[in-house]
């Protein structure tokens, strides 16, 4: 018994060094499946973490024998969210799976297991996940220890995931500062250059009459333009919006958006919308979420292949949600990681800067929404924000 307790001692203390000591957040979830590898079997281990706004449950770290990590999904029947319910830890042997079942408490999710063992991940007073190991073969049981052992060093585990969450966002924030910063002297210094561009293209072209000349001044000027919106891209990182929020049924946003990117879609892709017959109304800045209407469709399209996008507004639980398709695009994992990062990202023909994205995401999350992007073959890929609703809190 002193040597287990040594044991739950030990990992408690690594526990604590490993928020503090984890580059991020999957590195301490490796980090803790150790740990508690070294306590109990933990073969089969997740962690599983509830998102209350949308009311989903996630799963950023997932080792199992018999399945892959499932994808984000709405809080249901199963035995993770019966420990969220209750609070509790609990060690599901077949027996008591069994009975849970039959009072209506609970549903097979995934394939069963032998024993399960679920303990909730408390912080500051509020249950944010579950930790869960689990067996398949007979051979490995777990027994009622194993379930106080796993409820016991929970509470430091949540306490570290908290803190290593506060720690990243704290970074991001530095982060965006420091862009910020950079973004605003870049844009100024290039401001004066490009302004004496434009006037001696301009000043070139009253003096020569040879089309060819021409037709490379008016590539000059084509490229100035661009050059232009990148520096006003630059500059809106640098700067603090203001956000002007008013009722908006988001069809109309929607539409003045698509209205305006089919001008300057490239041949070859299709725009469809599909706004629905109610009204979508949600607490907006109209302006600005037009802009990010605009940048995803500009992605989407750029980064199409050929066929069709498709945009719509669909009138969910949790808020209203604005998803740009491509059902053809596949962007692969390597890409969607860096999206939101201000760096030059192919957009099939040509390229261009992903400071639109970026500026997106944070107009986005000032409004209290979320934005994702999603890519599966045989599906497609999809922006997908989602906004509250007009009058939620």
């Amino acid at each position: 018994k002193r040597r287990k307790t040594e044991a739950i001692q030990s990992a408690i203390y690594r526990i604590s060094e490993a928020a503090n000591s984890a580059k991020d957040l999957p590195e301490l979830y490796g980090q803790i499946h150790r740990v508690v590898g070294g306590l109990m079997p933990a073969t089969n281990f997740y962690i599983a973490l509830v998102d209350d706004r949308r009311e989903t449950l996630e799963f950023p770290y997932f080792v199992d024998e018999e399945e892959g990590a499932p994808r984000p999904q709405k809080l249901g029947r199963g035995l993770t969210e019966y420990v969220l319910r209750t609070g509790r830890a609990v060690l599901a042997s077949p027996e008591v799976f069994d009975r849970l079942i039959r009072d209506g408490e609970v549903v097979l999710v995934g394939p069963p297991s032998v024993d399960w063992v679920g303990a909730p991940l408390t912080s500051q007073g509020k249950t944010i996940g579950v930790i869960v190991v689990q067996s398949y073969a007979e051979g490995v049981r777990f027994s009622e220890e194993d379930r106080n052992v796993l409820n016991f060093v929970a509470e430091q585990i949540a306490n570290a995931i908290d803190r290593k969450r506060t720690q990243e966002r704290l970074l991001e924030r530095e982060r965006l500062a420091t862009m910020g910063q950079l973004a605003s002297f870049i844009g100024h210094e290039l401001n004066t250059p490009l302004t004496s561009i434009s006037l001696l293209a301009s000043a070139a072209r009253k003096r020569v009459k040879s089309s060819f000349v021409l037709e490379k001044l008016d590539k000059i000027d084509a490229e100035r333009r661009r050059a232009a919106e990148i520096i006003r891209a630059l500059l809106g990182l640098s700067k603090t919006r203001d956000i002007t929020m008013e009722p908006t049924d988001l069809r109309s946003i929607v539409r003045a958006a698509v209205e305006s990117e089919r001008q300057k879609m490239k041949p070859g892709v299709t725009l469809e919308v599909d706004l629905g017959e109610k009204e979508a109304r949600a607490r907006v800045d109209p302006p600005q979420i037009q802009e990010v209407v605009g940048a995803l469709l500009r992605y989407a399209v750029g980064s199409s292949a050929g066929g069709t996008v498709w945009v719509r507004i669909e009138v969910r639980p949790e808020g209203i949600a604005i998803v740009v398709s491509d059902p053809a695009g596949e962007w692969s994992e390597e890409v969607r990681a860096h999206l939101f990062e201000p760096y030059l990202v192919s957009k099939g023909e040509g390229h261009e800067t992903g400071l639109g994205l970026v500026l997106s995401k944070h107009v986005v999350t000032g409004h209290g929404g979320t934005i994702d992007v999603t890519s599966e073959p045989g599906v497609g890929s999809a922006f997908t924000v989602l906004l509250p609703r007009a009058g939620a809190e």
